[in-house]
């Protein structure tokens, strides 16, 4: 898409030129791209449900972020799939989704799957102190700064923000320290019988 004013190209998803700041005018959603809309819709999501899934699928949500409302937002993110040509594989992706909470306990961090790696996170991180530890073995800040109010919005933004710089290996290091003993079982002690 072509700005008017300074003739600099943009993504279709844009609002604004990225150039010179003119609001551009975006070419209406076609058939399936509305169907995917409507899809997300339908899932009734709060603006950290919408940033996780767009986590998920590996799309870049700050600049959804500045979106007034979840219709906006959600059309931000339409768009930016149809931009990769992604909008039918995430349409029937939608259909087996599942939030973090609705996973069993995953046994280990998954070094291939950045979404799994997340879910493994969230069900073991329970502190901020731990993903400040996280945070100390990748070189990416100070926990408490990261973006979000509760603490799986601010894993979910450490392991965004270490992946950009290439230090999700470090990641996975430190992620298997948080079951060392998986699997292994104490012995448990035999009580002694009172006599008499």
């Amino acid at each position: 898409m072509k700005c008017p004013n300074c003739g600099g190209s943009n993504p279709d998803y844009r609002r604004v030129c990225g150039y010179c700041g003119t609001f551009l005018e975006r070419p209406p959603l076609d058939a399936e791209q509305e169907k995917l809309r409507d899809q997300f819709l339908s899932m009734s999501l709060g603006v950290e449900d919408l940033f996780t899934i767009a986590f998920s699928l590996g799309i870049d949500w700050h600049e959804a972020r500045e979106e007034p409302d979840e219709a906006s937002r959600v059309e931000m993110l339409v768009r930016m799939l149809a931009d990769q040509g992604r909008v039918n594989e995430v349409a029937h992706y939608l259909n087996d989704f599942k939030f973090p909470q609705n996973y069993a306990p995953l046994p280990h961090p998954y070094s291939d799957n950045l979404w799994l790696t997340y879910v493994f996170a969230y069900q073991n991180i329970t502190k901020l102190s731990q993903l400040q530890e996280m945070c100390d073995q990748a070189g990416i800040g100070e926990a408490h700064s990261l973006p979000g109010e509760a603490l799986p919005h601010k894993i979910r933004e450490a392991l965004h923000v270490a992946q950009r710089h290439n230090k999700m290996t470090y990641i996975h290091e430190w992620l298997q320290t948080l079951k060392p003993e998986q699997g292994l079982q104490r012995p448990r002690r035999r009580r002694r019988r009172q006599s008499g």
